[in-house]
């Protein structure tokens, strides 16, 4: 199959599903190429981009809207450079629609400027609603027909305040998109409020690789707590903090590591300060993938204690952070909210604990620190559960049975 896979940025530090997902379809021996709107910064090559040429697989959007002659020049420019790869039959229908079109001409040619360069796409998989909005234009050509767009929901794209708001952004969406994923029953629940009955949603989380996400031994730190996600409201690094600072009150020398930048940083500083607890918590920043796998690697357990948002009442559809650990052969603890409770086995690779109850967070990590050998046979029965659940070679066959 010829597959694009359609992006708003590429690459970037945070989606690192996106790039596993796509060498999970190089993998099965697909072709592949990766359209993105925007490109990202070179900080954000994670070392799988490098050793795969990722790069060389992107194809960036051209704006028309500033310079437009010397844009469309290029394009053109483009084709003949790129004549044996044209698709000549929609080229040619594209031509017909421009002059045939009174308004909107420059719009048309722009976001359709990906389809003509190229040969033909058996699947079009749009990472996040609004990106597939925006490539669904290819559904009103019919030398296109044959090519089906699949759109992958997140999580911000389908936010629990905005029902009423989706409900017109994607209703063209809906009407003529060939199938939607979605990554755990949580999210499922959203869409279904959003447009409650659409027969072509498949709930398939997105996956990792567990020959990359594996334990080594490296002895772990004793008493270390992980956090690992974007510093913002509903991920609750707050509540890691006051978790640890619980666990420190009982006169033990907690760690906790926070992986992650976000607009909460400055405020988390402040409160280490105030409860005395700036020399047991280390910000890291953001840090790449290799970089992520070293620090679960020395910290016992990761700690999740997400929150709904106060202001969106959005909630971790999925935390694939939660599946990474678990691969490294950490036990997890999260919080009940959104979809992070389907991504582990409470009780046996980890626990889902009630929101906002530090003491209890606090008590797990506890026990867990205290029984080593409870400890290890979690972390054990978690990467089987990862090996058998989130593998990106069980993922792609999940996505090729519904493509």
């Amino acid at each position: 199959m010829r597959i694009a896979v359609v992006v708003e940025t590429f690459p970037t530090i945070s989606e690192t599903f996106i790039v596993n997902q796509i060498l999970g379809y190089l993998n099965a021996g697909h072709e592949v190429r990766i359209l993105a709107y925007h490109k990202g910064a070179d900080s954000a090559l994670h070392e799988s981009i490098l050793a795969n040429d990722l790069l060389q697989h992107v194809f960036y959007f051209r704006s028309f809207k500033k310079g437009k002659f010397k844009a469309i020049l290029r394009f053109v420019l483009q084709l003949i450079i790129r004549l044996k790869f044209v698709n000549f039959p929609t080229l040619f229908e594209l031509v017909f629609k421009l002059f045939k079109k009174s308004k909107n001409r420059l719009s048309m040619l722009e976001h359709m400027q990906w389809f003509v360069v190229q040969k033909r796409f058996d699947i079009v998989h749009a990472h996040f609603g609004p990106i597939a909005n925006r490539v669904l234009i290819l559904k009103s050509f019919k030398t296109l027909k044959h090519t089906k767009v699949f759109t992958s929901f997140h999580g911000y794209d389908l936010r629990p305040d905005e029902i009423r708001y989706n409900r017109k952004r994607y209703e063209g969406l809906f009407n003529r998109g060939d199938g939607f994923i979605v990554n755990t029953p949580y999210l499922r629940s959203i869409l279904e409020m959003v447009k409650g009955n659409l027969d072509n949603v498949y709930t398939i989380p997105v996956g990792l690789d567990i020959n990359k996400f594996k334990p080594e031994c490296i002895k772990r730190i004793p008493y270390s707590l992980l956090f690992c996600g974007r510093l913002i409201e509903l991920k609750a690094p707050d509540l890691a903090i006051k978790i640890a600072h619980f666990i420190k009150l009982k006169n033990i020398d907690v760690r906790l590591s926070i992986i992650g930048e976000g607009v909460m940083e400055s405020k988390l500083k402040e409160l280490c300060i105030k409860l005395d607890m700036k020399k047991y918590v280390d910000f890291l920043g953001a840090c790449k993938q290799e970089s992520v796998h070293f620090h679960m690697n020395r910290n016992q357990i990761l700690i999740m204690p997400g929150i709904y948002d106060s202001v969106t009442g959005r909630a971790e559809t999925q935390g694939l952070v939660i599946q990474e650990a678990q691969a490294m052969g950490m036990p997890v603890l999260v919080s009940d909210v959104g979809g992070m409770k389907y991504g582990l086995i409470s009780g046996k690779t980890g626990y889902v604990l009630p929101e906002n109850d530090i003491e209890k967070f606090a008590n797990c990590a506890l026990n867990l620190f205290e029984n080593e050998k409870l400890r290890d046979q979690m972390g054990q029965d978690a990467r089987v559960f990862i090996q058998e659940n989130y593998s990106i070679e069980l993922i792609t066959k999940k996505h090729f049975k519904i493509f």
